[in-house]
């Protein structure tokens, strides 16, 4: 799958033409809280997140208990593109329909 990357000043860094996208509905707010949660949840800051680092992330940021079922599927509708990791621009698209 091919990035386009595009340079933001004030803070962005570089973003993909997706999460672009999505920022012009989302507060600088909303975008910039997503991209610190991402950052906490990526353990291995590898720029994705795992299923377990997912998982991890929502046990510790719902109100709910989740259990691994609904994780594992939670994370597959997640996972846009398929490939078995959570890139920050599917992360802040469930972040947007959630609020």
């Amino acid at each position: 799958m091919r990035r386009f990357r595009a340079w933001k000043w004030r803070g962005w860094q570089y973003l993909t033409k997706q999460v672009q996208r999505e920022r012009t509905r989302a507060t600088n707010a909303q975008v910039l809280e997503a991209r610190r949660l991402f950052d906490k949840a990526d353990t291995n800051k590898d720029g994705v997140l795992s299923e377990a680092e997912f998982a991890k992330l929502m046990r510790a940021h719902e109100n709910t208990d989740y259990t691994d079922g609904e994780l594992a599927e939670l994370f597959r509708s997640v996972d846009i593109d398929k490939s078995g990791t959570i890139e920050f621009s599917e992360f802040l698209q469930m972040q947007l329909k959630r609020k």
